[in-house]
């Protein structure tokens, strides 16, 4: 989920709810919570809903332990957000924000200051949610959460835009790029240079680490070169590469023409068991 792919995150997790059983305990309701998350990123809020509120004990959530409350009410505002179903969506962000008081936690601030701010959006107060929402990013910064200050100053980046403050929104979406490079969300980062482009901001260049010339194998590739062999051990199309990664098929086709040349191999099935290999190697 971390780096963007609902798709893997939603299989894991289902995986995990099979494994765990009934939630009676942690383990079991924090699989479900991973569960809700990847639908609702999947675009299945519908199913995230009631995954939330019938497996973790009805609208109070009672079966979530305290500190994770906040975050389970902020998830279940954006299933209610996604669904048109304004009303609810604040009465769960108040959850959040109640919960978040209790506890004494500023993670959990953080959390229901993004959830203020989703649901301020949605309800005509663009440049409240933006303060909320900034508010959250310099929460998370300072708890060192790289991918949760990202992700809520991507959300002020579209309350900034509504807002009309086109300028301060695309700072914020620049911060919010640099932060997802920092915790190699290539996926996110492409959904922020996307909002990026809509708002009129075309110059994204991205400078690549390179790869160490004097070795071979995977030590031997650019970060671009390595993101693009994950991205073809995902089984993903050189168009499919190029949009997400913004490059033209012309240059994907030249940089998997040095994978094979770097890995010393012969196709893309060979460059996935490299990288799939080197995981399975890794501390």
């Amino acid at each position: 989920m971390a780096r963007g792919d609902p798709g893997a995150a939603r299989a894991a997790a289902e995986e995990s709810v099979e494994a765990h059983g009934a939630p009676t305990a942690l383990p079991a309701v924090w699989a479900r919570l991973a569960l809700a998350a990847a639908l609702v990123e999947s675009d299945d809020p519908a199913s995230a809903e009631q995954l939330l509120v019938t497996d973790l004990g009805g609208e109070g959530l009672p079966l979530v332990p305290g500190p994770t409350r906040p975050a389970a009410f902020e998830l279940l505002s954006r299933c209610r957000i996604a669904l048109g179903r304004v009303p609810e969506a604040v009465d769960a962000a108040e959850q959040a924000r109640a919960c978040a008081r209790d506890s004494g936690s500023a993670a959990a601030q953080a959390v229901a200051d993004r959830a203020a701010a989703g649901v301020a959006l949605h309800t005509g107060q663009a440049r409240h949610a933006a303060d909320l929402a900034l508010t959250a990013a310099r929460t998370a910064e300072t708890l060192g959460a790289v991918l949760e200050a990202a992700a809520a100053r991507q959300l002020a980046a579209r309350a900034l835009a509504e807002a009309g403050d086109t300028e301060q929104a695309v700072q914020q979406l620049q911060q919010a790029c640099a932060g997802y490079d920092r915790c190699g969300a290539p996926r996110r980062r492409a959904e922020a240079e996307r909002q990026l482009r809509r708002l009129g901001h075309r110059r994204i260049h991205h400078r690549t680490a390179p790869g160490d010339g004097s070795t071979t194998g995977l030590a031997a590739l650019t970060e671009r070169e390595l993101q693009i062999a994950r991205l073809v051990t995902d089984r993903r199309t050189n168009a499919e590469i190029a949009a997400e990664l913004y490059l033209s098929t012309k240059t994907v086709e030249a940089h998997i023409s040095s994978l094979f040349r770097k890995l010393a191999v012969n196709s893309r099935v060979e460059i996935a068991r490299a990288i799939e290999r080197n995981d399975r190697q890794a501390p």
